[in-house]
């Protein structure tokens, strides 16, 4: 994931580019799978529970490499829920430390999905939301404990934000 934000024009949104088939073998594992799902198709026993194929996939030739990968190019959609993007650790691979600070930028913190290991079972809702409380109590114990500014950012505590205990 590639992340471009300006720091001078704070209210702008962050852009960023998830990079999907950047890495040469991402498009050899998709075309495997999904020969893997047609083989599965195929199956005599879910004929009767199965109404049609997506329409982007009815004449694809799964045969040929290069037609399956340029159909994954211009069908393929996330359902957005990337998680495991943004390693939290040390320095070194990591992308975060243990209190969602991003490595060698200061005043910036990631609170999303992104930080957790491997996508949960259910929705990725709940843990999100719980990384961004988190995050918001971490802040405002930093706050509380008189560090008033993170890198070059100050922070003003809401006088809607309770007190940390």
């Amino acid at each position: 994931m590639k992340l471009a934000c300006d720091p001078q024009i704070l209210w702008r949104r962050p852009q960023y580019t998830e990079n999907y088939l950047n890495h040469p073998k991402d498009p050899a594992a998709l075309i495997a799978a999904l020969r893997r799902v047609d083989q599965i198709y195929a199956m005599p026993g879910l004929h009767s529970l199965l109404v049609r194929r997506l329409a982007s996939s009815e004449n694809l030739n799964l045969t040929k490499d290069r037609s399956v990968d340029g159909n994954i190019r211009a069908f393929g959609n996330t359902i957005n829920h990337p998680v495991g993007t943004s390693k939290m650790g040390g320095a070194g691979e990591a992308v975060v430390d243990n209190l969602l600070r991003v490595h060698g930028v200061s005043g910036l913190r990631l609170a999303y999905a992104a930080i957790m290991p491997t996508i949960v079972s259910g929705d990725t809702n709940a843990p999100a939301i719980i990384i961004g409380a988190m995050a918001a109590w971490m802040i405002m114990e930093d706050n509380a404990a008189g560090s008033r500014t993170v890198g070059s950012s100050t922070l003003l505590k809401p006088a809607c934000v309770p007190s940390p205990r």
